[in-house]
Protein backbone atom coordinates (compact mmCIF):
# COMPACT_ATOMS: atom_id res chain seq x y z
CA UNK A 1 0.00 0.00 0.00
CA UNK A 2 2.98 2.51 0.41
CA UNK A 3 5.34 2.09 -2.21
CA UNK A 4 7.96 4.75 -3.06
CA UNK A 5 5.76 7.19 -4.12
CA UNK A 6 3.88 7.24 -1.03
CA UNK A 7 0.07 6.86 -2.62
CA UNK A 8 -2.93 7.33 -0.47
CA UNK A 9 -5.08 3.83 -2.01
CA UNK A 10 -8.92 4.59 -2.66
CA UNK A 11 -11.35 1.75 -2.88
CA UNK A 12 -14.33 1.95 -5.74
CA UNK A 13 -17.48 -0.09 -5.05
CA UNK A 14 -19.15 0.20 -7.93
CA UNK A 15 -22.87 0.42 -8.62
CA UNK A 16 -25.85 -1.43 -10.34
CA UNK A 17 -25.55 -2.57 -14.55
CA UNK A 18 -21.75 -2.19 -14.70
CA UNK A 19 -19.81 -4.83 -16.13
CA UNK A 20 -15.84 -5.66 -14.82
CA UNK A 21 -14.71 -3.95 -17.76
CA UNK A 22 -17.23 -0.87 -16.93
CA UNK A 23 -16.17 -0.97 -13.44
CA UNK A 24 -12.24 -0.51 -14.39
CA UNK A 25 -12.62 2.25 -16.61
CA UNK A 26 -14.01 3.93 -13.52
CA UNK A 27 -11.24 3.20 -11.58
CA UNK A 28 -9.04 4.70 -14.33
CA UNK A 29 -11.06 7.97 -14.43
CA UNK A 30 -11.37 8.60 -11.03
CA UNK A 31 -7.12 7.93 -10.58
CA UNK A 32 -6.53 10.40 -12.90
CA UNK A 33 -9.77 12.61 -11.37
CA UNK A 34 -8.89 12.74 -7.84
CA UNK A 35 -5.63 13.74 -6.63
CA UNK A 36 -6.15 14.82 -3.17
CA UNK A 37 -2.75 17.70 -2.51
CA UNK A 38 -1.94 17.12 -5.39
CA UNK A 39 -1.41 13.54 -5.08
CA UNK A 40 -2.45 10.48 -7.63
CA UNK A 41 -4.07 7.31 -5.88
CA UNK A 42 -3.70 3.90 -5.78
CA UNK A 43 -7.35 2.53 -6.97
CA UNK A 44 -8.69 -0.26 -6.08
CA UNK A 45 -11.78 -1.75 -8.04
CA UNK A 46 -14.31 -4.80 -5.71
CA UNK A 47 -16.34 -5.63 -8.16
CA UNK A 48 -19.19 -7.38 -7.55
CA UNK A 49 -20.94 -9.60 -10.22
CA UNK A 50 -24.29 -7.25 -11.82
CA UNK A 51 -25.66 -7.90 -14.89
CA UNK A 52 -24.19 -4.83 -16.78
CA UNK A 53 -27.23 -3.79 -18.10
CA UNK A 54 -30.62 -1.98 -17.07
CA UNK A 55 -32.99 -4.19 -19.09
CA UNK A 56 -34.43 -6.49 -18.84
CA UNK A 57 -36.61 -5.05 -15.89
CA UNK A 58 -35.78 -8.11 -13.72
CA UNK A 59 -31.87 -6.87 -14.36
CA UNK A 60 -31.87 -4.47 -11.27
CA UNK A 61 -33.41 -7.48 -8.72
CA UNK A 62 -30.93 -9.44 -10.02
CA UNK A 63 -27.92 -7.18 -9.65
CA UNK A 64 -29.24 -6.50 -6.00
CA UNK A 65 -29.40 -10.13 -5.14
CA UNK A 66 -25.22 -10.24 -6.12
CA UNK A 67 -24.56 -7.12 -4.46
CA UNK A 68 -26.21 -8.26 -1.32
CA UNK A 69 -24.69 -12.01 -1.74
CA UNK A 70 -21.46 -10.09 -2.31
CA UNK A 71 -21.08 -8.69 1.46
CA UNK A 72 -19.50 -12.10 2.13
CA UNK A 73 -16.72 -11.40 0.18
CA UNK A 74 -16.41 -7.92 1.12
CA UNK A 75 -16.08 -8.80 4.43
CA UNK A 76 -13.53 -11.10 3.55
CA UNK A 77 -11.26 -8.81 2.08
CA UNK A 78 -11.64 -6.01 5.16
CA UNK A 79 -10.50 -9.07 7.27
CA UNK A 80 -7.34 -9.96 5.21
CA UNK A 81 -6.58 -6.21 5.30
CA UNK A 82 -6.81 -5.86 8.94
CA UNK A 83 -4.74 -8.56 9.64
CA UNK A 84 -2.60 -7.44 6.84
CA UNK A 85 -2.27 -4.29 8.58
CA UNK A 86 -1.92 -5.45 12.26
CA UNK A 87 0.99 -8.05 11.12
CA UNK A 88 3.45 -4.94 10.16
CA UNK A 89 6.15 -4.45 12.16
CA UNK A 90 6.75 -0.29 13.29
CA UNK A 91 9.13 0.14 10.63
CA UNK A 92 7.05 -1.19 8.12
CA UNK A 93 4.16 0.68 8.50
CA UNK A 94 3.44 3.85 6.45
CA UNK A 95 1.40 7.73 7.15
CA UNK A 96 -0.79 6.35 3.77
CA UNK A 97 -4.52 6.22 3.88
CA UNK A 98 -7.24 3.78 2.79
CA UNK A 99 -10.46 5.31 1.55
CA UNK A 100 -13.66 3.85 0.46
CA UNK A 101 -15.85 5.44 -2.27
CA UNK A 102 -19.50 3.23 -2.97
CA UNK A 103 -21.50 4.23 -5.79
CA UNK A 104 -24.84 3.95 -6.69
CA UNK A 105 -26.25 0.34 -5.65
CA UNK A 106 -22.43 -0.09 -4.46
CA UNK A 107 -23.61 1.27 -0.90
CA UNK A 108 -26.42 -1.82 -0.74
CA UNK A 109 -23.51 -4.26 -1.30
CA UNK A 110 -21.32 -2.22 1.86
CA UNK A 111 -24.33 -2.49 3.96
CA UNK A 112 -23.85 -6.46 3.78
CA UNK A 113 -20.25 -6.66 4.25
CA UNK A 114 -20.45 -4.50 7.08
CA UNK A 115 -22.78 -6.94 8.75
CA UNK A 116 -20.61 -10.28 7.43
CA UNK A 117 -18.13 -8.59 9.34
CA UNK A 118 -20.01 -7.67 11.83
CA UNK A 119 -21.18 -11.70 11.79
CA UNK A 120 -17.37 -12.30 12.70
CA UNK A 121 -16.19 -9.09 14.76
CA UNK A 122 -19.34 -8.26 16.91
CA UNK A 123 -19.58 -4.46 17.04
CA UNK A 124 -15.38 -4.35 17.51
CA UNK A 125 -15.14 -2.97 14.33
CA UNK A 126 -11.75 -1.72 12.94
CA UNK A 127 -11.33 1.62 11.97
CA UNK A 128 -9.46 0.98 8.92
CA UNK A 129 -10.09 3.59 6.55
CA UNK A 130 -9.80 7.70 7.08
CA UNK A 131 -12.89 8.93 4.15
CA UNK A 132 -15.72 6.32 3.24
CA UNK A 133 -17.88 8.54 0.56
CA UNK A 134 -21.42 7.25 -0.09
CA UNK A 135 -22.48 8.52 -3.28
CA UNK A 136 -25.82 8.49 -4.82
CA UNK A 137 -26.59 5.74 -2.29
CA UNK A 138 -29.11 3.36 -4.02
CA UNK A 139 -29.89 2.95 -0.14
CA UNK A 140 -32.58 3.17 2.50
CA UNK A 141 -32.99 6.70 3.83
CA UNK A 142 -33.37 5.04 7.14
CA UNK A 143 -29.85 3.06 6.70
CA UNK A 144 -28.37 5.13 10.09
CA UNK A 145 -31.09 4.18 12.13
CA UNK A 146 -30.50 0.75 12.58
CA UNK A 147 -27.74 -1.66 13.49
CA UNK A 148 -28.72 -4.06 10.13
CA UNK A 149 -28.13 -1.61 8.11
CA UNK A 150 -25.71 1.13 7.88
CA UNK A 151 -25.33 1.83 11.71
CA UNK A 152 -22.45 0.32 12.71
CA UNK A 153 -19.83 1.58 9.49
CA UNK A 154 -18.95 4.62 10.90
CA UNK A 155 -16.76 2.52 13.02
CA UNK A 156 -14.70 1.43 10.06
CA UNK A 157 -13.67 4.74 9.22
CA UNK A 158 -12.79 8.31 10.85
CA UNK A 159 -14.98 10.12 8.89
CA UNK A 160 -18.43 8.82 6.26
CA UNK A 161 -19.64 11.50 3.80
CA UNK A 162 -23.01 11.00 2.22
CA UNK A 163 -23.38 12.79 -1.06
CA UNK A 164 -27.06 12.81 -2.29
CA UNK A 165 -28.95 15.21 -5.09
CA UNK A 166 -32.96 15.30 -5.10
CA UNK A 167 -33.18 15.48 -8.84
CA UNK A 168 -31.05 11.95 -9.13
CA UNK A 169 -33.46 10.07 -12.15
CA UNK A 170 -31.96 6.09 -11.65
CA UNK A 171 -32.81 6.82 -7.40
CA UNK A 172 -35.91 8.41 -8.10
CA UNK A 173 -36.67 5.39 -10.78
CA UNK A 174 -35.88 3.20 -7.83
CA UNK A 175 -37.96 4.26 -5.48
CA UNK A 176 -41.05 4.50 -7.44
CA UNK A 177 -40.86 1.47 -9.69
CA UNK A 178 -39.14 -0.88 -7.73
CA UNK A 179 -40.93 -0.81 -4.53
CA UNK A 180 -37.91 0.51 -2.70
CA UNK A 181 -38.12 3.15 0.27
CA UNK A 182 -36.90 6.71 -0.07
CA UNK A 183 -33.42 6.25 -0.59
CA UNK A 184 -30.37 7.48 1.05
CA UNK A 185 -29.02 9.19 -2.09
CA UNK A 186 -32.00 11.41 -2.99
CA UNK A 187 -32.32 13.64 0.54
CA UNK A 188 -30.04 11.53 2.53
CA UNK A 189 -30.70 10.52 6.03
CA UNK A 190 -34.96 10.64 6.78
CA UNK A 191 -33.39 11.32 10.71
CA UNK A 192 -30.77 13.74 11.13
CA UNK A 193 -30.33 14.38 15.44
CA UNK A 194 -28.97 11.51 15.90
CA UNK A 195 -26.58 10.78 13.34
CA UNK A 196 -22.73 10.50 14.34
CA UNK A 197 -20.53 13.95 13.99
CA UNK A 198 -18.58 11.82 12.25
CA UNK A 199 -21.23 11.51 9.06
CA UNK A 200 -21.45 14.40 7.10
CA UNK A 201 -23.79 15.41 4.51
CA UNK A 202 -23.58 16.59 1.39
CA UNK A 203 -25.86 17.78 -1.07
CA UNK A 204 -25.12 17.90 -4.66
CA UNK A 205 -28.83 19.52 -5.93
CA UNK A 206 -26.96 22.74 -7.60
CA UNK A 207 -24.44 20.35 -9.57
CA UNK A 208 -25.90 16.81 -9.89
CA UNK A 209 -26.86 17.50 -13.68
CA UNK A 210 -23.50 19.09 -14.94
CA UNK A 211 -22.32 16.32 -17.00
CA UNK A 212 -24.77 14.10 -16.51
CA UNK A 213 -28.23 15.49 -17.15
CA UNK A 214 -30.41 12.97 -17.62
CA UNK A 215 -29.99 10.75 -14.76
CA UNK A 216 -28.08 13.08 -11.96
CA UNK A 217 -26.76 9.86 -10.73
CA UNK A 218 -23.03 10.03 -12.23
CA UNK A 219 -21.86 13.47 -11.05
CA UNK A 220 -18.89 11.77 -8.56
CA UNK A 221 -17.07 11.67 -12.00
CA UNK A 222 -18.85 13.84 -14.17
CA UNK A 223 -19.56 17.16 -12.31
CA UNK A 224 -15.96 19.10 -12.13
CA UNK A 225 -17.77 20.68 -8.42
CA UNK A 226 -18.26 17.48 -6.79
CA UNK A 227 -14.71 16.16 -8.00
CA UNK A 228 -13.30 19.09 -6.63
CA UNK A 229 -15.34 19.05 -3.23
CA UNK A 230 -14.83 15.11 -3.54
CA UNK A 231 -10.61 15.58 -3.37
CA UNK A 232 -10.55 17.74 -0.96
CA UNK A 233 -12.48 15.47 1.49
CA UNK A 234 -10.18 12.80 0.46
CA UNK A 235 -7.61 15.69 1.14
CA UNK A 236 -8.27 15.40 4.70
CA UNK A 237 -9.76 19.35 4.53
CA UNK A 238 -12.41 19.51 7.59
CA UNK A 239 -15.60 20.17 6.43
CA UNK A 240 -16.33 23.58 7.50
CA UNK A 241 -12.75 24.63 5.12
CA UNK A 242 -13.95 22.85 1.81
CA UNK A 243 -14.27 25.36 -0.46
CA UNK A 244 -17.75 25.51 -2.59
CA UNK A 245 -19.47 24.91 0.25
CA UNK A 246 -22.55 26.55 2.02
CA UNK A 247 -23.94 25.29 5.26
CA UNK A 248 -27.58 24.46 5.37
CA UNK A 249 -28.80 24.12 9.05
CA UNK A 250 -31.89 22.56 8.23
CA UNK A 251 -30.55 19.87 6.61
CA UNK A 252 -27.53 19.71 8.42
CA UNK A 253 -25.71 19.68 5.62
CA UNK A 254 -23.22 21.66 3.13
CA UNK A 255 -24.72 21.95 0.26
CA UNK A 256 -22.32 22.58 -3.15
CA UNK A 257 -22.57 25.60 -5.25
CA UNK A 258 -22.88 26.09 -8.36
CA UNK A 259 -19.58 28.24 -11.07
Amino acid sequence: MCGAEGKDTLVLVHGYASTFETSLQRGLQLADLYKPNGQPLNVVVFSWPADGKMTPYMSYFNDRNDARDSGEAMARAILILKEYIESLTPEERCDRAIHVLAHSMGNYALRYGVQRLRSRLGDKLPRLFQEILLVAADEDNDAFDHDHKLRPLPKLGRRVSVYFAPQDRALVISDTTKGNPDRLGSDGPVQVSGLPTKVILIDGRNVAFVGDPWTAHQYYRTSPRVAKDITATLAGIPVDQIAGRVHVPDLRAWRIEAG
